[in-house]
Order: C-alpha cells, then structure tokens, then sequence
C-alpha cells in the first residue's frame, strides 16, 4: 500500500510524539478567552480588550465557510495571543465544524494541524467551544463594522517605479494590512497576524526609512510625526493645494515630487477588482520628505526663484515654461514643478 506524503507526515508526527503526547482529563480555567467569527467578507477576533479583524483576499472568499472560520482562528490567535506561552486558550466559535472539529476537507485539515503547531510550539493547550451565533456578539460586531475603503493601496508597478524614480529604498510600511503590504516589514493600526508594529503613531520613525501611504484624514498627523522623528522616507498624499497640511508637504520636501492619477493601474484593492470611487479626478503625489532640516536646506537650494508668486500682478514680459502638465507649485517663493511619475 502506497500513502500519500500528507498521510506520511502524519505517522511521522506521531512516531516522533507518541511517547510524550497525552491528553489531561481536566486542564483547568482557561487564562485567556478567543471570540472569533467568520463571513464571506471578512474575520473578527477579539479578546478581552484587544480585536483583531480584517478583510479577505480574491481568493480567499471563494473558500467553503468553515475553512474560513477555521481561518478566522488562526488569525485571531496569531493576532491577540502572540505572547502567550504555557497557557491554557479557549476558543469561542459559532460555527460547530470549526469549534469541535471533524471536517473531511484536506483544507481545513490542513489549516487545522497549522494552528495545532502554533500551540504546540508555545506549550499552548486549546480548547473550543461551539457559541451559537446570537450569542457570539463579541466577534460579530467586528465584522458588522469592517471599512473596506482602507485597504486601497498602489500597485506593484507603481510603487516599483516610485522607488526607482527616487532611488530609495524604504524599510518599513507603516499604514499597511496583511493583504496590501509593500514590505515584509508592515505596520498596521490594529493587532494582525503577521504585522511587525501595531499602530505607526506609537513608534519612533526616526531610525527608519520609511514608506507611507496613509488614510487622507492623517496626513497631517504623519507630517507631523515625520517633523518631530526627524524621519525621512516616502509619503504618498493627495494633490489638494486647499488643504491645510499641503503647504506643509511642500516643506519639507527634499526631492521634486512625482505625480500619477489614481486609476485601476495604479491604485488597487486587495478584495476586489474595481476601480477607485475618486479615479477619474484624483491625483496623487509621491513626495519624498523628511522632517530633517539640514537635507531640507540642502534641495531647496537647487531650487529656482518663482518669477510669479501667487496673488502678484502678472508680468509683462514672457518667462519659459517650468511644467507643461499645469502642476506646479510655489511655496515660500520657490518654484517646485511636479514630475510625472511615467514619462
């Protein structure tokens, strides 16, 4: 008889196991309680304070329910229990295939021995419970809240010719989720399973070389952080001169910036193929800034004088064109032309 490598690994494991692997009778409270759901959008965590959640890929919603709740798991443990370690975890689940097990899908079997060696690796012991779904509010009122809309983020082949374009080569992401990131070094606002940082405002920016494409209510928050860290790296922002934070962007500007329109080609979402609400009139500049004054000083001194300042009577005399694309800025009377990213 001729068993498949999966079945090998298994005889293997118990091989291995057989003389310490035992089963208590009673284990004990659990030290830590685990909320998890599943929907075809998304998944939710939480436990005691802390939540996790996010949203799945193309090709994770085609997935039968129970592997995603068996998903949903794994990634709610990954997220809120990563310092766990000898230690007792329940887990609350409304969905009975995932909380008792049993599947005869290779799948979730698979996914299943996954999160058995996550706990065995920490000395974990696991426990579920099934919770039917009126009563799993915890974790459901995660999924009732997901926002879509933050996980749009540059494709590949943007943020590809970005870093060509400036030479640049960032360390860390720092508004990012497990399906958008650019870097293997991420940060996301909220515990994730394979985040390195949770929450970018909350670490020094300082000692990185950053990349970051935020929310649009936070670019000013992200100047400022960039200004008091003394950071320097990529930002990404929306080209809307009336803006408070944009005269701000100009400033601390140490590269003339890169500018690209928002379409399916360039601005992407993880979850669906569609193009961006704001496609057909937003345009988004890369800047590379940095919250150092010497490296501030240092390219605004190759900077020309704007023979026009904004509110000034117009010249008679003819001046040569500095942007044939119409963007182009002054800001404390220098000229700063804006390039387009693809030329």
């Amino acid at each position: 008889m001729i068993l498949p490598n999966a079945s090998l690994r298994d005889l293997q494991w118990w091989v291995t196991n057989l003389d310490t692997a035992f089963r208590n009778i009673h284990i004990g409270e659990p030290e830590c309680i685990v909320h998890t759901d599943a929907s075809l959008t998304g998944w939710g965590a939480k436990c005691e304070r802390m939540s996790a959640q996010g949203i799945w890929s193309s090709g994770e919603k085609c997935r039968p329910i129970n592997y995603l709740e068996l998903l949903a798991i794994q990634y709610g443990l990954q997220s809120l229990c990563r310092v766990h370690h000898d230690c007792h975890i329940r887990i609350l689940s409304d969905n009975v295939i995932a909380a008792m097990g049993g599947s005869k899908s290779e799948g979730c079997d698979i996914l299943a021995t996954e999160i058995w060696d996550w706990a065995i690796t920490r000395q974990v012991w696991l426990s579920a419970v099934h919770t039917p779904g009126a009563e799993n509010t915890e974790a459901d009122s995660l999924l009732r809240n997901l926002n879509l809309n933050l996980e749009w983020s540059l494709t590949a082949r943007a943020f590809t010719r970005i870093l060509e374009d400036f030479c640049f080569t960032p360390s860390v992401d720092l508004f990012a989720s497990r399906l958008n990131h650019k870097l293997e070094t991420y940060v996301l606002w909220k515990p994730d399973p394979f985040a390195t940082f949770i929450d970018a405002f909350t670490i020094d920016w300082g000692p990185h070389s950053f990349y970051a494409f935020p929310p649009f209510c936070l670019v000013s928050k992200c100047l400022q952080k960039i200004s008091s860290n003394g950071a320097t790296g990529i930002l990404i922002a929306p080209v809307w001169p009336t803006q408070t934070y944009f005269a701000f962007v100009l400033s601390m500007l140490v590269d003339l910036p890169r500018h690209f329109k928002a379409i399916r080609s360039n601005l992407m979402h993880p979850s669906f193929h569609q193009a961006h609400p704001l496609s057909s009139q937003l345009v988004l500049l890369a800047c590379k800034v940095s919250g150092n004054p010497l490296l501030v000083q240092e390219f605004w001194q190759t900077l020309r004088m704007s023979s026009y300042p904004p509110g000034d009577r117009s010249p008679l005399n003819s001046t040569t064109c500095s942007s044939r694309n119409g963007l182009s800025f002054v800001c404390q009377g220098k000229q700063i032309p804006c390039l387009p990213l693809y030329r």
